[in-house]
């Protein structure tokens, strides 16, 4: 019976920190201004947070399945000075890419 219970817990460590690292990638990702086609998951992504007021899907689903998220043990709305990050990315990239 230990090693059944050895191997959830090593299959919870994985699957928690592999959707930690996703997330931390996409984060990344969509920021970035350089990208030609970060645009579409921006806008996902924005989308996601208007209409599931203010919280963001990815750290709603960590906490329903961890009790955390990658960034706060609680889960937390998404400010404004994130959105505007996310918004002043994709303009950014208007006048840097061609």
């Amino acid at each position: 019976m230990d090693h059944v219970h050895y191997i959830l817990s090593f299959f919870n460590i994985i699957s928690r920190y592999t959707l930690y690292i996703t997330h931390y990638i996409l984060i990344i990702y969509t920021l970035y201004p350089l990208s030609y086609y970060n645009t579409y998951i921006a806008i996902i992504v924005y989308l996601s947070w208007v209409y599931n007021d203010n919280y963001c899907l990815l750290s709603q689903i960590e906490y329903k399945c961890f009790g955390e998220t990658c960034m706060f043990t609680k889960i937390k709305r998404v400010s404004i000075g994130e959105k505007y990050l996310l918004l002043s990315s994709q303009i950014i990239k208007f006048f840097l890419l061609p």
